[in-house]
């Protein structure tokens, strides 16, 4: 039984609404392993954005909205000075 194409083109059409409303998760984290596990954990969820640096993150954060971040606060010994300077 074939099905028609309207009705392919609405399930396909659900799907990308669905896949673009994923929350999005700012990871700043030098540890690349920290991300592997992160996104295998989270990944098919929601979509994940890892930055490496803490000026990467800082730039992605200005660019971009996020429904979370998480900070590695022991990053280069910048995580914990940047997120306290970040929020006086």
């Amino acid at each position: 039984m074939s099905v028609p194409p309207f009705e392919f083109f609405n399930i396909t059409r659900c799907l990308s609404s669905w896949m673009s409303n994923k929350k999005r998760i700012l990871l700043i984290d030098d540890e690349k392993v920290s991300f592997d596990t992160i996104d295998f954990i989270l990944g098919e969820v929601f979509e994940l954005i890892h930055k490496r640096e803490f000026r990467e993150g800082q730039t992605a954060l200005k660019k971009d909205k996020y429904d979370l971040v998480l900070l590695d606060l022991d990053l280069d010994n910048t995580g914990s000075r940047g997120l306290r300077k970040g929020l006086e």
